[in-house]
C-alpha cells in the first residue's frame, strides 16, 4: 500500500520490479486528488492504464475502466 511516494506496508517499487514485469500481469491504478507519477509508473510496467479521479467522479472512472477492459 502506498500514499504518495512512500509505502506505508508491503513491499517497495524497486524490490518487486522484475517479479511484475516477470509475471506481466497488467496493473491498473488509480490517484486520487492529484496524479502520483509513481502509480503511472507502476501501470506502465505492464501497459496497464492510470487513472485520476475526483471525489465526484471516482465511481465513473472505475466504472470506465471496468467497461473497457471487458
Amino acid at each position: 500500500m502506498s500514499h504518495g511516494w512512500e509505502s506505508n506496508a508491503g513491499h517497495n517499487y524497486n524490490s518487486v520490479y522484475k517479479t511484475l514485469t516477470g509475471l506481466q500481469i497488467p496493473i491498473y491504478t488509480i490517484s486520487y486528488g492529484e496524479t502520483i507519477s509513481a502509480l503511472e509508473n507502476l501501470s506502465r510496467l505492464n501497459e496497464a492504464a492510470s487513472l485520476k479521479a475526483r471525489e465526484n467522479d471516482i465511481g465513473y472512472q472505475i466504472g470506465n475502466l471496468l467497461n473497457a477492459e471487458m
